[in-house]
């Protein structure tokens, strides 16, 4: 695996993409997966799985809010 690769696949990334996307409250997007795909350089099943993550950090947030 290339460095650069590995920065693709870092399991950091899709925290990242999943914070961000928990974080948009009101924002509207026509179709997610591309837009992490595009922004924080992952895979369709990575954009997935943020979306997945990003779903529990809001149910984690409302409860502690």
């Amino acid at each position: 695996m290339t460095a650069a690769s590995e920065n693709l696949s870092t399991p950091s990334n899709i925290t990242r993409a999943a914070q961000w996307l928990a974080d948009r409250k009101g924002d509207q997007f026509g179709a997610v997966i591309p837009v992490l795909k595009q922004r924080f350089g992952l895979t369709s099943v990575q954009a997935a799985e943020a979306c997945t993550l990003a779903k529990s950090f809001k149910i984690c947030r409302r409860a502690f809010s």
